[in-house]
C-alpha cells in the first residue's frame, strides 16, 4: 500500500501561478486549489484535520492574506501556513508571522526553493509553541463559556423565585447559535465580566523588563525611552549577563533582546529562555533586516520584532500591547472566579432559595426536588430524586438542615460508588 500524501491548501487568485505551483507539487502531494479566501474558509471548514499546510497568497481579490489568517486562526490553530507575495517587504513578514504564518516565500521562486519550504514546514518540531497558543485560547473561550453559564444559571435561580417558567428561547440570550455569536476580544469580555461583576478591575501592573543590548548608546536609548513610561527595568550588555539576571530575577516579565550580542547568539539566548518555562514574552531587535532572521526569531517564540533604528512610539507600542495582554490573561480569570463566587456563594443560595420557599408557603404549594437542584445541583442523590415533591422549608423551620442532610447524602453515595 502506497503512503499517504500530505494535503495541502493552495489559496492563489492567478491562474497561471497555481497552475506553475501544481505541476511542482503533484507528484509528492494532495491538492486542494482555492482562488478566493471564502472558498479558502469553505475548503478548511471541511477539510481541517486533513490539511498539513496552506500555501497561501498575501493579495486575494477578497480579502487580503493577513486578515484571512486572522480569520483561519480563529477558526483553528492547525494547519501550517506559508504566506506566498510577490513583495519582500519586512513589516509584512512581520505582521503575517505574528498572526499566525509559520514561513514565507516570495515570488518568482524556483522550485528547490518552494519544495524546500514546504519540506521544513511539515517536518518542524513546534509542541511547545502551539499548546501554548491552544491553551490560552481555551482559557479565553472557557472563562466566556463559564461567564454565560453563570449568568443563565442566575436568571433561573430568580424566575424560579417568581414562579416564571423559562422558555429555551430565553435561553438563547446566553448561548446563541454559533453563527450569530459574537467573538469577544479579550478587552470586551474584560469589560463584559466588570459590568457583571458590578466592579473595574485593577489596572495591569508596570511591567519590570530586561534590556539585553551590547551597543552602550543603543541600551541607554532603551533605557530613557522606558523611562517615559515609568517602566521597571534591568539592563544587560552581554548573554551570558542576560542569563544570569534571568536565573536571579524572577520578576522579569519582558526582554527586549538584541539578536547580535558579543558572546552568544540572541536567537541561542531567546531558546535558552524558552527553555527555562518561566512565561518571559521576548521582543527581539537587530539591525538585521533579512527575511530569514525575522522568521526565525519568530518560530523560536519571540511575540515581536523590532528593526533598528526605531522611533520611541513602535516600541512603546508594542510593549504596551504585551502588558495588555498580560494583564488580561492573569485579570480575567479572576473576574470569572468572582462572579461565580458571587452568584453561586452558598449563602447567596440559601437566601434565594428562601425567598422561593417563603412563595410557595404562601401559596400553599410542594417544592420540588429538581428546583431545589437547580440551586444545589452538586447535591444531587437517589434518597431524593428529582420528581420528589416535599413541604417547602424556610430556614427557620431547617433549610439549612435540609441542605447539609442532602449535602451528606450526596457523599455517602459517593463513597458507596468507589
Amino acid at each position: 500500500m502506497s503512503e499517504e500524501k500530505p494535503l495541502i491548501l493552495l489559496v492563489e487568485d492567478e491562474k497561471d501561478m497555481a497552475d506553475g505551483i501544481v505541476d511542482i507539487l503533484k507528484h509528492d502531494y494532495e491538492l486542494l486549489i482555492a482562488n478566493t479566501g471564502q472558498k479558502a474558509l469553505q475548503l478548511l471548514e471541511f477539510n481541517e484535520y486533513k490539511i498539513s499546510a496552506v500555501l497561501l497568497d498575501i493579495s486575494l481579490p477578497d480579502i487580503s492574506g493577513i486578515e484571512l489568517i486572522e480569520q483561519i486562526r480563529a477558526i483553528t490553530l492547525y494547519p501550517e501556513i506559508i504566506m506566498v507575495t510577490a513583495h519582500e517587504h519586512i513589516a509584512s513578514v512581520i505582521e503575517t508571522m505574528k498572526q499566525g504564518a509559520y514561513d514565507y516565500i516570495t515570488k518568482p521562486f524556483q522550485k528547490p526553493e518552494l519544495l524546500s519550504v514546504l519540506k521544513r514546514t511539515l517536518e518542524k518540531v513546534d509542541y511547545v509553541r502551539k499548546l501554548e497558543s491552544v491553551l490560552n485560547q481555551n482559557i479565553m473561550e472557557g472563562i466566556d463559556i463559564d461567564r454565560r453559564l453563570t449568568l443563565s444559571k442566575e436568571f433561573i435561580m430568580k424566575r424560579l423565585l417568581k414562579g416564571e417558567q423559562i422558555s429555551p428561547e430565553e435561553l438563547t440570550v446566553f448561548f446563541p447559535p454559533p453563527e450569530s455569536r459574537k467573538k469577544l476580544s479579550l478587552k470586551e469580555l474584560k469589560s463584559e465580566l466588570e459590568t457583571d461583576v458590578g466592579e473595574k478591575a485593577p489596572d495591569a501592573p508596570i511591567l519590570k523588563i530586561l534590556v539585553v543590548e551590547d551597543e552602550a548608546d543603543m541600551r541607554q536609548n532603551i533605557i530613557d525611552i522606558l523611562n517615559t513610561r515609568s517602566y521597571s527595568f534591568i539592563e544587560a550588555s552581554t548573554g551570558y549577563e542576560a542569563l544570569d539576571l534571568i536565573e536571579k530575577h524572577n520578576d522579569i516579565d519582558l526582554i527586549l533582546l538584541d539578536i547580535g550580542l558579543p558572546d552568544i547568539s540572541g536567537l541561542e539566548v531567546l531558546l535558552k529562555i524558552k527553555s527555562l518555562d518561566k512565561g518571559h514574552t521576548v521582543i527581539t531587535i537587530s539591525a538585521y533586516s533579512d527575511k530569514d532572521t525575522v522568521i526565525e526569531t519568530l518560530q523560536k517564540g519571540a511575540f515581536d520584532y523590532v528593526l533598528k533604528p526605531f522611533e520611541a512610539s513602535t516600541l512603546l507600542s508594542v510593549i504596551q500591547r504585551i502588558s495588555e495582554k498580560r494583564h488580561y490573561e492573569n485579570i480575567l480569570p479572576m473576574l470569572s472566579d468572582k462572579l461565580q463566587s458571587q452568584t453561586f456563594s452558598h449563602r447567596n443560595r440559601i437566601s434565594m432559595l428562601n425567598d422561593m420557599c417563603k412563595r410557595l408557603i404562601n401559596t400553599s404549594s410542594p417544592l420540588k426536588m429538581k428546583d431545589v437542584y437547580i440551586f444545589f445541583p452538586e447535591f444531587k442523590n437517589k434518597e431524593y430524586p428529582p420528581d420528589k415533591t416535599i413541604m417547602p422549608l424556610t430556614i427557620n423551620s431547617g433549610l439549612e438542615t435540609f441542605i447539609d442532610e442532602l449535602k451528606k447524602k450526596h457523599e455517602k453515595e459517593v463513597k458507596q460508588s468507589v
